[in-house]
């Protein structure tokens, strides 16, 4: 948004909403006459200005709570909660940190009513630090939270949703491969079943074997590039050097009295590094003084002979 107000936030949240209802309706998911009655909310600002996303005769509410309740109420029938997703929202906070708190008094006014109308923010680094703590809005406002892993189940279920949208089958066995390969995690599986779903011949309505071993050829150093480059490629000297180190060690596992010794630091130099590596999600801490590589793939795009681990 070029010009961060109570007006413009509120008018881009009306405006989302009704982009996605008409996506449903061109899908023919709902009914035309709920869109064109979200077409019809206008709010009223205080200080005179009328928010309008349509210029077709409005009914004009006085804020965005009430434009929001509204609009709930036409979509209630066929929806069970509207979802706004902020992505990167530290900027937001940032540049405007007020409008947070004004997003959490929308909030805290629906759920009186019991009103499913949610606001995730997202974006690396966007929550830190645990909720209620610090001086951030975005911390006090809505607790942190990180998508963990699929568990094997998880991830076949899911395989077997997306798959089903398209009519595509897959052999039971495979699915312990994949899920070996990508060991659950959400943006890995997707990019993995993208891999050897691009495989698929025209016609073709099974998943094979051979599909997947033709996806693993390139999968780290191509697919999921981009993905790891952030994690090492962009990372300072002291972090890459720690990270290299992990992905030499078995399971990419390893302790910080370990990293003392091989890198010639003192646990104080490494400590705040280390610290940083969890949460920019490179690393996991399995227990004190353990850490882990988040992925297996990860050390092995580190390893990859194009690319230097000085």
């Amino acid at each position: 948004m070029d010009k961060l107000t109570k007006e413009t936030l509120a008018k881009m949240l009306i405006e989302r909403a009704k982009e996605k209802v008409q996506e449903e309706v061109i899908l023919q998911r709902i009914s035309s006459t709920i869109f064109n009655a979200l077409k019809r909310i206008k709010i009223k600002t205080g200080t005179g200005i009328e928010l309008s996303i349509s210029n077709e005769n409005a009914e004009g509410f006085p804020n965005l709570h009430s434009a929001l309740l509204a609009m709930w109420n036409h979509l209630k029938g066929t929806k069970t909660a509207i979802i706004f997703l902020i992505d990167e929202a530290r900027v937001l906070e940032k540049n405007r940190a007020d409008l947070i708190l004004y997003l959490r008094a929308v909030l805290e006014q629906l759920q009186v009513n019991k009103i499913p109308i949610m606001i995730v923010p997202a974006g690396k680094l966007s929550i830190t630090g645990p909720s209620g703590t610090g001086f951030s809005p975005l911390v006090r406002t809505f607790p942190p939270a990180i998508l963990e892993n699929f568990n094997y189940q998880e991830s076949k279920a899911f395989i077997e949703k997306k798959l089903g949208q398209s009519r595509i089958s897959i052999k039971e066995n495979l699915m312990e491969k994949i899920f070996q390969v990508t060991e659950g995690h959400p943006f890995v599986l997707t990019a993995y079943m993208a891999a050897a779903y691009s495989k698929l011949k025209p016609g073709e309505s099974e998943l094979k074997e051979e599909y997947f071993y033709a996806a693993d050829i390139e999968f780290v150093n191509r697919t999921l590039a981009p993905f790891f480059s952030r994690f090492y490629d962009q990372s300072g000297k002291n972090n890459r050097g720690i990270l290299s180190k992990m992905a030499s060690s078995p399971k990419g596992e390893t302790s910080l009295s370990e990293l003392t010794t091989e890198l010639h630091k003192n646990s104080n130099e490494l400590s705040p590094h280390l610290g940083r590596l969890v949460q920019e999600g490179a690393i996991i801490r399995t227990e004190r003084g353990r850490y882990k590589l988040f992925h297996h793939l990860l050390a092995e795009y580190i390893r990859r002979p194009a690319c230097s681990n000085s």
